[in-house]
């Protein structure tokens, strides 16, 4: 792989950004936080990948109470891995916090109403 982890991590950064993710530092590092909650971008030689660390409150965050959640390797390339922290952010993080119902695109709340009446023979 040709480019930095420095210059990785810096795309990493931007896409959170792009998805809503607010910079914070905290205890001296650099954390992001998305509703109430969290996360930690932490590159892990060992691994060749950078893992996602979550931490539900500030207080926890705080107290460095950062549970990992997953691993992003770098080997796929920087154009996948974003691809790929960016996909998993939308569906397990983002969406998830976003809304207690989720709809599918083709399903509104009118439509959603009418299909329950239908059930319930009303």
């Amino acid at each position: 792989m040709n480019e930095t982890i420095k210059s990785i991590e810096k795309k990493v950064s931007n896409l959170l950004i792009s998805l809503g993710f607010e910079p914070k530092n905290v205890n001296n590092a650099r954390v992001y936080a998305y509703e109430d909650s969290y996360y930690k971008f932490t590159f892990i030689k060992g691994l060749g990948g950078f893992v996602v660390e979550y931490a539900e409150t500030i207080g926890d965050a705080e107290k460095n109470l950062f549970e990992d959640c997953d691993v992003f390797l770098v080997e796929v390339g920087t154009a996948q891995l974003l691809e790929n922290i960016e996909d998993t952010l939308k569906k397990y993080y983002i969406q998830a916090e976003d809304s207690s119902l989720i709809l599918s695109e083709n399903l509104t709340l009118t439509n959603l109403k009418g299909t329950i009446l239908e059930k319930l023979n009303v």
